[in-house]
């Protein structure tokens, strides 16, 4: 299972500090928009010859 603790959550951009803010509240917006709905993370690993792609499903 997931979580979102925004308290962890750390940005490190090299965009100014207003379009990161914005990117940040986004995010935000967009996670608490489908809280509940269910989601599919694709991940990809390279150079990596066990796990070069991995699938996760759940609720967000």
């Amino acid at each position: 299972m997931l979580y979102w603790n925004p308290q962890q959550a750390f940005y490190t951009s090299a965009e100014s500090g207003t379009n990161q803010r914005q990117t940040r509240y986004y995010t935000e917006d967009l996670l608490h928009n489908n809280i509940g709905k269910e989601l599919t993370i694709h991940l990809t690993y390279e150079e990596n010859p066990r796990w070069n792609a991995k699938v996760l499903t759940g609720t967000l």
